[in-house]
């Protein structure tokens, strides 16, 4: 690596973050590499398959180079075909990835590259999206080719994981606050959970109530790569379809999860009736959400600009088994407190429920109390008037059987 004190990295790692959120974004963390690397030039280019989009931002290029690249004399950038499959945060040098002859061979090596001086290079992925990607290059003159990336690549492997985290940082801060105009604040008092996805199923942010179903995983999660989950596959299946249908179509759909259906036998030899996850039967509404993700930083404008966003919401099928998840997410009610709830809907006394649980009836009459403070209901009938709004979702949004 380039000799950096750890005062120095510090300070790269720091200025990450704070150029992830200017409106010239990466702009100063360019200069600053190129600073320690002064034999390169570097940008950050979008692509649209192996067609060039901007040159977001970029340092030591010369003005006429980035003039005829923005007027489309270099739209077709050969070295994208390399890249495109490439997951985001990976990072790949020229020499690597390319054969040297078909590399030199390249157009845009050829008209581009070599009347600058410059020949090898290093990219990373930043972002990446149906086809379009953004990614930070490098590029270096032949004779320094070794010198340069023995200093340059552990760099970015520092650099690269804190740029993907950042970018990720700037897109939901971005959103959030376009949430906020558009919901005036309503999306956080909205009582059921809802869980915010792209077209493809991957989460990009939740209320309250759809993370603390997210965080006790059910009925819907997320797998290891951030995309939604349900416990089956094929009730995972079906959803993921359903929303790229709702953010293609534009239109409302529904679906309904049962407790155990379908699911494979192992996935609940551990799970007793009482401690199912939350897997009583709920209605998931799926609605087009309206805020975009072209509302968020120039890259994400360009590369997510094909995506539309879906709302799920989790709500209640009917009053016959309410939802205990449902009821631990919307109103923070631990597992007994939410079956304490449940029972109170039911009309069961708090003798009952005491014989039913193996608990004193006054520690039972402590958990009511918590129960409609947490709720803000008085009785049992506000109780039930509390939690209409569950079934809202099963009635308006009900689909076939």
């Amino acid at each position: 690596m380039t000799q950096l004190s750890p005062y120095e990295l510090s300070h790269l790692i720091g200025l990450v973050y704070d150029s992830a959120l200017e409106d010239q974004q990466w702009q100063r963390l360019l200069d600053a590499i190129r600073a320690h690397v002064p034999e390169i030039f570097t940008a950050v280019i979008g692509f649209d398959g192996m067609v060039g989009k901007p040159i977001y931002v970029h340092s030591g290029i010369a003005d006429d180079y980035v003039e005829s690249y923005l007027n489309g004399q270099m739209l077709n950038n050969e070295t994208a075909r390399y890249m495109m499959d490439l997951p985001v945060g990976a990072i790949a040098t020229t020499s690597d990835t390319i054969p040297q002859d078909e590399y030199v061979a390249f157009d845009f090596y050829k008209n581009w590259l070599a009347p600058q001086g410059m020949g090898p290079g290093v990219g990373a992925i930043l972002a990446k999206s149906q086809g379009r990607f953004a990614a930070i290059n490098f590029a270096m003159p032949h004779a320094v080719e070794d010198q340069v990336l023995q200093r340059l690549v552990p760099l970015l492997e520092l650099l690269v994981p804190h740029m993907v985290r950042a970018q990720e940082l700037a897109r939901t801060l971005k959103l959030s606050q376009s949430v906020a105009g558009v919901l005036k604040g309503l999306f956080d008092t909205l009582v059921l959970p809802m869980i915010v996805t792209d077209a493809e199923g991957r989460h990009q942010f939740a209320n309250v109530a759809g993370q603390r179903m997210l965080a006790r995983r059910g009925p819907v999660s997320l797998d290891a790569a951030g995309f939604v989950d349900l416990h089956t596959r094929a009730d995972t299946d079906e959803l993921r379809a359903k929303i790229a249908a709702t953010c293609n179509d534009v239109c409302v759909s529904s679906m309904r999860v049962g407790t155990h259906s379908g699911a494979p036998e192992d996935h609940f030899a551990e799970l007793s009736d009482a401690e199912d996850m939350g897997l009583d039967p709920v209605a998931i509404c799926l609605t087009p959400f309206k805020t975009s993700l072209q509302d968020g930083t120039s890259i994400d404008a360009d590369i997510f600009a094909q995506n539309r966003l879906c709302a799920i919401i989790i709500g209640q099928t009917d009053w016959s088994s309410v939802s205990v998840g449902l009821l631990q997410d919307a109103f923070d009610l631990t597992r007994r407190e939410a079956e304490v709830c449940r029972l109170l809907l039911s009309s069961q006394s708090p003798e009952d429920m005491a014989a039913q649980f193996h608990r004193s009836v006054d520690t039972i009459r402590t958990q009511i109390k918590t129960v409609y403070r947490k709720t803000g209901a008085r009785s049992r009938a506000e109780l039930q008037d509390s939690l209409s709004v569950f079934r809202t979702v099963g009635t308006l949004f009900d689909g076939p059987e």
